[in-house]
């Protein structure tokens, strides 16, 4: 039986980096001894040739899996899971910068650094010559089915990857089967998100425009507020092929400052991972309101807007005065008063500011009627 068994794992071999194995035939190699006229010694070679090929198998996940575009190395975390019915435990782990084994760092991946090996484990980092960060670790360490161990990298990510709208990566797990180990290949997925929301704001009527998208505006007009992530340039125009890649909204909120004081508190949007919306505000009294609005999508990529609202729903204030010159005369008991035609009439008209913050928008215009 040794000397079976020696001539079986001479003759069977595994490529690592291609995850294949690749076996010699042992009916070429053992000869002349009349082994496989026992059939049950013909059986027994089948079984230990069907149980050198049973690798185990994981599951292997990466966090975060959606991510911004191109900013400082954000770290990443994969973790690997030897999963239950797997035979052998995990001694090494290797994570690529080079998912089609190339010798080139992958498009899309900008940066990429080994993170520090978990404890128990030893890092050699061979990015400059293997393009991966190799982790290993003595038997008490090793991932044994049904446990898991996480290992982190970090990296700079954009949208230039040949993935559609992400950055895969390769992971290979290998276990302590003898004589070399099976190797496990898994492609985990981050998805890049390189456009940040967009937040509309629309002012009902009456309003007045002071500049860009701040108004004048009385206690009757509505704002509505809303933000889009769902591959728009507007919330209705497509977005070309290449900039479709919104991951989706994961908050909307506003908040108002009223007179140069102490910011509110933050109102949410409501919707879903597509648009929110914020309809129907109004603000009773009269004042100056600094609105600032932000929309975050779930792969962090903010946007903001800040805008300036004056309300004015206090109405001007006319005087009429008469001159000196002419005959003036007011009936005590009727009030209706009396003049010639050499009297002098003088309308005065001021729009009040009770905000103090220059939310007066001024005198348009003065009528009178002679009926």
């Amino acid at each position: 039986l040794n000397k079976i068994i020696k001539y079986f794992l001479i003759t069977v071999g595994v490529d690592l980096e291609m995850n294949r194995r690749v076996p010699v035939s042992i009916f070429s190699t053992i000869r002349g001894e009349g082994l496989f006229r026992t059939p049950l010694l013909f059986i027994l070679i089948l079984s230990l040739a069907v149980s050198a090929f049973a690798a185990h198998d994981t599951t292997v996940t990466i966090s975060p899996d959606v991510t911004v575009c191109g900013i400082d190395p954000i770290e990443y975390n994969i973790t690997i899971t030897n999963n239950a019915g797997s035979d052998d435990d995990i001694r090494e782990v290797r994570i690529y910068d080079d998912v089609n084994f190339d010798g080139i760092r992958d498009d899309g991946i900008l940066s990429f650094e080994c993170g520090a090996a978990p404890a128990g484990w030893t890092r050699f980092d061979e990015l400059a010559v293997n393009n991966y960060c190799r982790y290993t670790t003595p038997a008490a360490n090793r991932i044994t089915p049904t446990n898991s161990q996480t290992f982190t990298f970090k990296a700079n990510l954009d949208d230039s990857s040949l993935a559609a709208c992400g950055n895969t990566f390769k992971v290979a797990s290998i276990d302590d089967k003898i004589p070399v180990g099976e190797v496990v290949t898994k492609f985990p997925t981050v998805t890049v998100d390189c456009e940040a929301p967009i937040i509309l704001k629309s002012v009902g009527e009456p309003k007045i425009q002071i500049a860009d998208q701040n108004y004048w505006i009385t206690n009757n007009t509505q704002i509505n507020l809303s933000g889009f992530d769902n591959n728009t340039t507007d919330g209705e125009t497509p977005r070309s092929a290449a900039q479709s890649c919104d991951v989706g909204l994961d908050y909307c909120q506003w908040r108002v400052t009223l007179d140069g004081g102490t910011p509110g508190d933050w109102h949410q949007f409501t919707g879903d991972l597509q648009s929110q919306y914020y309809n129907e505000i109004t603000f009773p009294e009269d004042s100056q309101h600094l609105i600032e609005v932000q929309c975050v999508d779930r792969a962090g990529n903010k946007s903001v807007i800040t805008e300036l609202d004056k309300v004015d729903k206090t109405p001007p204030v006319t005087t009429k005065t008469y001159s000196p010159l002419g005959t003036y005369k007011i009936d005590e008991q009727t009030g209706a008063e009396w003049i010639d035609t050499a009297t002098l009439i003088d309308f005065t008209a001021v729009d009040p500011d009770p905000s103090t913050h220059s939310c007066n928008i001024g005198v348009d215009a003065t009528y009178y009627q002679i009926t």
